[in-house]
């Protein structure tokens, strides 16, 4: 994992998923003609949305995917974005807890829930509402926290009620 890599940060409104059409709070990829650049897009129209612990969770998780491209941490070339989601969930949610910590001062369990947003796409089933019984059981087994309880807290960041909103 020695590879080094440059991030690059822009500002996009209307950010959309091309794989579902719907609205992103951000989205990250190599840049065009870079072998080393990974581009990390923050919707500008949504710039004060939710919390700034909600935001810095989005760049953690997006330099991450980065850094598991970079690096090619599965040995595979190339990563999807459900096989980067499977190595976070298995290896990196503990440090991006520590790092949420860290930086906003917030609860290790806050933390925690933050941690494991953005990856529906494997822990959920097709139409996105039901948690898989195997990733939920899995889950709450490794880092002792209910998926479901996860989401909300999420989604009390996302709406201002914990955390520091964006203004």
């Amino acid at each position: 994992t020695g590879h080094t890599f440059n991030i690059q940060f822009a500002e996009q409104p209307n950010l959309l998923n091309p794989s579902t059409g719907l609205p992103e709070l951000g989205l990250s990829g190599p840049r065009a003609g870079s072998t080393n650049t990974w581009l990390i897009k923050l919707n500008s129209n949504a710039a004060n949305a939710g919390t700034k612990e909600l935001w810095g969770q989005l760049i953690l998780h997006e330099i991450i995917h980065g850094f598991i491209r970079q690096n090619n941490i599965d040995f595979t070339t190339p990563v999807t974005i459900g096989e980067m989601h499977k190595i976070m969930l298995e290896s990196w949610v503990l440090q991006m807890q520590e790092a949420l910590v860290a930086i906003y001062g917030i609860s290790s369990y806050d933390a925690l829930a933050l941690s494991i947003q953005g990856i529906d796409d494997i822990i959920k089933d097709e139409s996105q509402t039901m948690y898989l019984e195997s990733f939920r059981d899995w889950i709450d087994q490794e880092y002792s926290i209910n998926v479901n309880d996860a989401e909300v807290v999420g989604d009390k960041y996302m709406t201002g009620e914990f955390g520091t909103p964006c203004q």
